[in-house]
């Protein structure tokens, strides 16, 4: 009889032939409570809004690379011009941040600023429903998960909806040409 071997992966080894640690090195290194008075001293105004979110969260933890990172707060942003050229209120508000256009402020598109604005305007549809549809290519789930954590700032909840935060910012970050991995 033959015995069945496990696969073995192709692992970096150290000179003592264990697993080299060089790989978790390269991720920045920042310890939780850094982490956590980072992100307070953010929500308090005192530091870079960004690290305040749930994506910030995730990078100083060392959960996501910079170019996953950058992919959801480019998702983020194409959201919120979406929402500003549809004048539609941002997902969730609180009650005092309800905010709509004055019809006093709206601009005469027949004007050379009017048809600047509506062609911005069109542009940001254009660029939502192109990077959405190149979201719904990594499936429904990442789909989700990518909407609730970079638009409504919500935690992922276990390592399913992890991964598939991971899937649909991959697939953000090669649509946009932020990365170079298949």
């Amino acid at each position: 009889m033959s015995r069945s071997t496990r696969p073995t992966l192709s692992v970096a080894r150290e000179p003592s032939g264990r697993r080299s640690r060089a790989i978790a090195r390269s991720a920045p290194e920042f310890a939780p409570t850094e982490v956590k008075r980072l992100r307070d001293a953010a929500l308090a105004g005192m530091q870079n809004p960004e690290w305040g979110s749930e994506l910030g969260r995730l990078l100083l933890a060392g959960k996501l690379e910079p170019e996953l990172y950058a992919a959801g707060q480019h998702w983020a942003e194409c959201a919120m011009r979406y929402r500003q050229a549809l004048d539609a209120p941002r997902p969730s508000p609180p009650a005092a941040t309800l905010e709509s256009k004055s019809p006093a402020a709206a601009v005469d598109p027949a004007t050379e600023a009017g048809q600047r604005r509506t062609a911005r305007e069109v542009a940001a549809i254009a660029a939502l429903k192109e990077a959405h549809a190149a979201l719904r290519m990594a499936g429904a789930l990442p789909e989700r998960v990518v909407r609730r954590v970079c638009e409504h700032e919500e935690a992922v909840c276990g390592t399913g909806e992890f991964v598939a935060l991971r899937r649909g910012l991959l697939a953000l970050a090669l649509f946009w040409g932020m990365t170079r991995r298949r």
